[in-house]
């Protein structure tokens, strides 16, 4: 088991951070020991902080992590079968994930502001090309698009 800072960042309706909050994120998959990188945490293109993560796959041996994961979870519910609760916990993050995949093609994506999308695309073209004027990188992306 791999302890690790991780943080909570709680947003308002319009995309705004109202409050952060770090916590300890455990990693069963990982043991103390293993390799962690350290990532900022972003909001509305701020850093509003940093996380730690596993950085690549566990050095210890798969069954001796789940020894442990068993026994942490036996701690943590001290009146439960562990593996039950494991098992639980496994069934509810493997239907959460279903769910994402069924949700993406129920909703539709974001829709696109097409002029904005023009803007963008012209200004990079612009940074490609510096002899392009703004309605010139326009007309072409305009071309492109039609």
């Amino acid at each position: 088991m791999l302890t690790c800072q991780d943080m909570v960042v709680v947003k308002d309706s319009k995309g705004g951070v109202i409050a952060t909050k770090n916590y300890d994120r455990v990693y069963l998959s990982h043991a103390e020991g293993d390799d962690v990188t350290s990532q900022d945490v972003t909001a509305d293109g701020k850093v509003v902080g940093t996380k730690e993560r596993p950085d690549g796959p566990s050095k210890t041996d798969s069954q001796q992590l789940f020894r442990d994961a068993v026994e942490y979870v036996q701690q943590q519910h001290p009146k439960s079968d562990s593996l039950i609760v494991v098992l639980e916990n496994t069934e509810y993050g493997l239907d959460l994930r279903v769910r994402a995949g069924i949700r993406s093609q129920l909703v539709p994506p974001k829709e696109i502001d097409a002029d904005k999308a023009v803007q963008k695309m012209a200004k990079t073209l612009m940074s490609l090309n510096r002899e392009l004027s703004l309605d010139q990188a326009i007309d072409l992306v305009r071309g492109i698009a039609s």
